[in-house]
């Protein structure tokens, strides 16, 4: 009998994603920025190069640039400044 609940994968992978974040968060302070989207099942296959695959991926990105916009803006302030 095991003493570990057995846990979806996807499920440890974003605990794992939120412990990292909140190390980092921790560490660096307000110097932390992450950006991160999830991916619906049809899209995990990392090696997919099928044209519909990618433009999903590409909207998948072009949605969270458009939703992130302005902290990325401050990123690049900050890495130019």
């Amino acid at each position: 009998m095991s003493f570990f609940p057995v846990l979806h994968t996807d499920a440890a992978i974003i605990f794992s994603s939120v412990l990292v974040k909140k190390e980092i968060e921790q560490t660096i302070k307000n110097s932390y920025y992450r950006f991160q989207t999830f991916l619906p099942n049809e899209l995990k296959t990392i090696d997919n190069t099928k044209p519909v695959n990618i433009r999903q991926l590409k909207a998948l990105a072009h949605e969270l640039i458009s939703r992130k916009n302005q902290e990325i803006d401050e990123v690049c302030s900050l890495l130019t400044s």
